[in-house]
């Protein structure tokens, strides 16, 4: 028999309200997580101590005194590709608006990452609701916790509100995966045209749209018996159109830059930071960057960007396979800092700096190890102990993990790029971790997992 409302505990009536309302409240959540760390950081919130947004706010106030898409590195007008073009026309249009790296244009440009986050909220709810229906358990509570604590989960910190395309990211992935597993559940026109324009939006700011529908599509090829000719002629549909909405940013870049270049051309310039003489595995003061070396910087004057990142490129190129024990210590670190975090601050911004000690340093690395290395090895638990075969469509998550990280095992690892899997991450442990102790009521979905 049901148990009246009245007589509910005032927690279980808290969550029944909320998961039959989940989308305010979980939109609500993800600008309360913004609004603690803009006010945590309240004394950082100034383009001086935001760096005036480093390439991204250079090359966007180039395009807002109408240089175009110029050199992040100077006033000059030499033509650059560093970013994709989404973001910096769009800081562009808020300089404009709101004047050049004033506060207003900052708190303009922080407001739309607020909303981003918000978005990004709903989108993970709406994945993980999926999910759980379609392992069997329609239950609205489960989605709703699942994406509390993808929420509320702390790391991240000062990344997290600082105006750089972190926030797109999070956006346009989970766009990107919840686009993909309605295409998997059902792969109509329909959808494989909203695949199509979500791709094509994700190429404008970040490569891992891309990677997400690659996985996607190979899934569906693995797992439909035979050859669907229906089904290739919607991948090859979606691949020719998002490969079309690259040719304008291509074709221009080849007009100013006589290079192919389809997304961004700093590859070269990120690969030589971790592959040369003074190569690192996480970047700090003494990487060989434009930014950061004087010499660097006269030297990308000298030759321009597109012969600097060639250069770049082949020097790092030559240096990893003159020196391939290096290398493979250097990829391993990354691999180490990327999903487990410098727990021994072995890799500081300054190398000469001294490490942190006594109380400060204890709290430091059970923080890092709590929030950063905890979801690592219950990753490794679920995989382990099998818990992980419950998770409909397992293997979309397990692509994200492996080739999202792919580029920063050879290049570098900043503080903020293991966010990109981190969600997805979170999302995964929960939702195998539910699927575990809370099994699915629905047999039919229980055998047909996809």
């Amino acid at each position: 028999m049901p148990v009246p409302t009245k007589l509910m505990p005032f927690g279980y009536k808290w969550l029944s309200w909320c998961s039959r309302h989940p989308y305010p409240v979980v939109g609500l959540t993800g600008f309360i997580r913004k609004l603690v760390f803009f006010i945590f950081y309240s004394d950082q919130l100034n383009w001086d101590s935001l760096s005036y947004g480093a390439e991204l706010g250079s090359i966007s106030a180039n395009l807002s005194l109408g240089r175009g898409f110029s050199s992040p590195f100077s006033q000059g007008s030499d033509p650059s590709a560093w970013f994709a073009p989404l973001l910096p026309s769009l800081w562009a249009g808020i300089f404009r608006l709101f004047g050049l790296f004033s506060p207003a244009s900052l708190y303009a440009i922080l407001l739309l990452d607020t909303l981003l986050a918000c978005g990004t909220m709903i989108l993970y709810y709406k994945i993980a609701r999926l999910i759980y229906c379609q392992a069997g358990l329609d239950d609205h509570k489960y989605p709703f916790i699942t994406t509390v604590i993808l929420s509320l989960w702390p790391a991240g910190g000062f990344d997290l509100i600082s105006p750089w395309y972190t926030d797109w990211q999070f956006f346009l992935m989970a766009l990107a995966v919840y686009a993909t597993l309605q295409w998997l559940i059902t792969p109509s026109w329909r959808n494989s045209v909203i695949m199509a324009l979500v791709g094509a939006l994700g190429m404008t700011v970040t490569q891992n749209t891309a990677l997400i529908f690659a996985g996607g599509s190979l899934y569906a090829l693995w797992k439909t018996p035979g050859v669907s000719f229906p089904l290739v002629r919607r991948i090859v549909f979606i691949a020719f159109f998002v490969f079309l909405s690259m040719a304008p940013w291509t074709l221009y870049n080849y007009a100013r830059m006589n290079a192919f270049i389809p997304f961004r051309s700093n590859f070269g310039v990120e690969l030589r930071q971790g592959n040369s003489e003074r190569g690192t595995v996480r970047v700090n003061a003494t990487s060989v960057h434009p930014s950061l070396d004087r010499n660097e910087l006269i030297k990308y004057m000298e030759t321009g960007e597109v012969q600097y990142a060639k250069s770049a490129l082949h020097e790092s190129y030559h240096y990893m396979l003159d020196h391939p024990i290096i290398t493979a210590k250097r990829t391993l670190a990354r691999i180490y800092l990327y999903w487990c975090s410098d727990l021994l601050d072995q890799y500081p911004w300054y190398p000469d700096s001294q490490k942190g000690s006594g109380l400060q340093f204890l709290a430091e690395m059970i923080w890092k190890v709590l929030l950063w290395l905890a979801p690592t090895l219950a990753l490794l638990i679920c995989l382990g102990a099998g818990w992980s075969r419950l998770v409909p469509f397992r293997w979309l998550f397990y692509w994200i993990f492996f080739t999202v990280p792919l580029p920063y095992y050879i290049t570098f690892v900043d503080a903020a790029y293991p966010l990109a899997t981190l969600p997805w991450l979170l999302l995964f442990i929960t939702t195998t971790i539910t699927l575990k102790v809370a099994p699915p009521q629905n047999l039919f979905h229980q055998g047909n997992r996809l």
